[in-house]
């Protein structure tokens, strides 16, 4: 490992303690995919099928992300969604029912949706009514933060 760190044998390197180490749990790189299938199964909880569909979604993760290879468990936050149409979600990790780490990803999405849009020019403190919205459907980037889907909740 100190070889494939840089450090070779002709610079000194000691190294006292143990002459052996246990390891104790194997760790792997979290993927990208991995949390982009958590984002999309949560989002398909939040919104219903025939009024919101993922077009695209894209996760960078920074730097290498070491997890257990068994029952990581990722929970998505998007109260922490910043900026579009990318923004950082907070994405919590859990091992064993237990949180273990909290993670910031950047993603770019773009999804397909009902919209309210507006049939007239409404002025500054104008009454809404009914007949003054449209539902239409459209191609959106970002994540769809406060967008009501349904008419009974605007």
């Amino acid at each position: 490992m100190l070889r494939k760190a840089g450090f070779s044998e002709e610079n000194g390197a000691v190294l006292d303690g143990a002459e052996s180490v246990r390891v104790r749990a194997i760790m792997v790189p979290l993927h990208p995919e991995w949390v982009a299938d958590s984002i999309r199964l949560e989002l398909s909880k939040m919104f219903p099928a025939d009024q919101f569909r993922l077009e695209s979604l894209k996760v960078n993760i920074q730097g290498r992300v070491l997890v257990p290879p068994n029952g990581t468990a990722m929970q998505p936050d998007f109260r922490h969604y910043k900026g579009k149409p990318d923004g950082m979600v907070t994405i919590q990790l859990f091992q064993n029912g237990k949180k273990y780490r909290t993670i910031l990803v950047r993603t770019e999405m773009s999804w397909e949706g009902c919209a309210p849009a507006a049939v007239r020019d409404l002025p500054m403190g104008a009454r809404l009514e009914e007949q003054d919205i449209e539902w239409v459907r459209k191609i959106r980037r970002g994540f769809p933060f406060d967008l009501p889907l349904e008419q009974r909740s605007l």
